[in-house]
């Protein structure tokens, strides 16, 4: 991983002790999976959100950029040392999850990857607490630019004839879901975005509320397997003899979250999982609860997985956060 240091002029507004870096990479394009097998991920073809927001300025603090509805927004991307130092600096920015309950804003802080002590915290529900208010504004990022790409896509639709341009735009995020061709209905089945509190649940669970090995080393927050060994990935230390997979790693902790979009949008294990979310949707409303059950191929535990994902869900409370939005 490229890491590109910063002046010290830039370093005059770090926080809390808090340093900042760019991160990025090659472009490629990686096949990850789940535990059901490989789906093609095109993720790894952008430059890395850290490099995105950051490189337009080259001052790492905070970056203005434009949305899709033309609204300029601050988002600020962050690296910092320890788990007392991220708690305290969501404590200087007014940062507080009763907030997010009562109004349903989130800022826009991207976390790059975890402090490592973060299972040093004190109490479990602090550690459950930051591991949420990292994971959120993540989430709702990753969705934000899904919902971009959807409203756009329905926007095309509803048109009686495209454009060479707009033709070629629906054509190549076709080709990214895994289509030859524009097939709109097919592709808004896809592009479409995940239920923060069941991405919440999941990145829980499979990431320790943010303390195994592969969260704290790899940025890896949904478990994903890869399988080619071009790929950067970790051997889980159970891995079972003869078995050849090994755990993802990624640049940031929001490449991450967005290849476990991408997972759950292509993979045809999933398949049930957007067809349900497609009719929820038609109905007015996508219940993450009743949705998490079509995920029981995520994991070898199967139903026993579902009632887990089901249970921290219920028992953190976590479908508030379906309201949430970033900031503006």
């Amino acid at each position: 991983m490229t890491k590109k240091l910063l002046s010290r002029q830039q370093g005059r507004i770090l926080i809390v002790a808090a340093a900042f870096v760019v991160v990025s990479h090659s472009p490629s394009t990686a096949r990850v999976s789940g535990p059901a097998g490989e789906f093609v991920s095109n993720a790894g073809e952008t430059v890395s959100t850290a490099e995105a927001l950051v490189s337009t300025t080259g001052f790492p603090d905070v970056v203005r950029e434009s949305g899709h509805d033309g609204r300029s927004r601050a988002e600020r991307t962050l690296l910092v040392s320890s788990a007392d130092q991220l708690s305290g600096y969501f404590g200087r920015v007014n940062y507080r999850l009763d907030d997010v309950r009562d109004r349903g804003e989130v800022p826009r802080l991207y976390l790059v990857r975890l402090p490592s002590d973060l299972r040093k915290l004190r109490t479990s529900s602090q550690r459950k607490a930051v591991f949420i208010k990292t994971a959120l504004p993540l989430i709702l990022r990753a969705n934000e630019l899904i919902a971009e790409e959807r409203a756009r896509l329905i926007e095309l639709q509803a048109r009686a004839g495209l454009s060479g341009a707009e033709r070629e735009w629906g054509l190549k995020l076709a080709q990214r879901y895994g289509f030859e061709r524009l097939d709109f209905a097919k592709l808004l089945e896809r592009v479409d975005v995940v239920p923060p509190s069941l991405a919440l649940a999941q990145a829980a669970e499979e990431s320790g509320w943010g303390t195994s090995r592969f969260a704290r080393t790899g940025n890896a927050l949904f478990g994903q397997r890869v399988f080619k060994q071009k790929i950067y990935g970790m051997v889980p230390q159970e891995r079972a003899v003869g078995k050849t997979f090994r755990v993802r790693a990624f640049d940031g902790l929001l490449d991450s979250v967005r290849a476990y979009f991408h997972n759950l949008n292509t993979h045809p294990a999933y398949e049930s999982f957007r067809k349900m979310r497609a009719r929820m949707r038609k109905g007015g409303a996508v219940d993450s609860y009743v949705l998490a059950g079509t995920l029981e191929f995520y994991a070898e535990r199967r139903g026993a997985y579902v009632k887990t994902i089901r249970k921290i869900m219920l028992g953190n409370n976590m479908h508030v956060y379906d309201r949430a939005r970033l900031g503006e």
